[in-house]
């Protein structure tokens, strides 16, 4: 389980875990959590190039969020708050960009999932010189650019 109860509650408070499993009709949290580990583990097992095995057995804090918040709104259901909401929609943009490339998952200090290869040609196509000392007149002041270590003079 990402995020149990004692975790839960550390993030959201044990008087909202305990009015959240009384008023749920019947729900427990271990199955509230489960659901939620369902959604991360689909998303994760999605990844591009994933080179770990699922469920995580270390999760980085950053699953736990998303985990925890996924749980709340389970737990809450159709009484889930504006926040709440917001907090799950978050959660799943986080984890659709897991999968997009868009954000990387780390686990310990390593990176875990690489950028899937890419076929075909890549280039570089320039229109020409972007950056003059005159673009950037209103941001760099004379003599600013010069470094006499270096052999350096002016921006251009």
């Amino acid at each position: 389980m990402y995020c149990d109860e004692a975790k839960f509650a550390e993030r959201f408070g044990q008087e909202e875990l305990d009015q959240a499993v009384m008023t749920n009709g019947g729900l427990t949290y271990d199955s509230a959590a489960e659901d939620a580990d369902a959604i991360v583990d689909s998303y994760l097992a999605a990844i591009p190039g994933r080179a770990f095995p699922l469920p995580l057995t270390a999760p980085p804090a950053r699953i736990v969020g998303v985990a925890a918040d996924l749980t709340r709104y389970e737990l809450w259901a159709n009484r889930a708050s504006e926040e709440i909401r917001n907090r799950r929609d978050q959660a799943i943009d986080y984890l659709k960009d897991l999968v997009a490339g868009r954000a990387v998952l780390l686990l310990g200090d390593e990176v875990t999932v690489t950028p899937p290869s890419l076929s075909g040609r890549l280039g570089y196509a320039s229109a020409g010189r972007v950056f003059t000392a005159r673009s950037l007149a209103g941001f760099v002041t004379p003599g600013e650019c010069d470094d006499p270590r270096a052999g350096l003079r002016g921006c251009d």
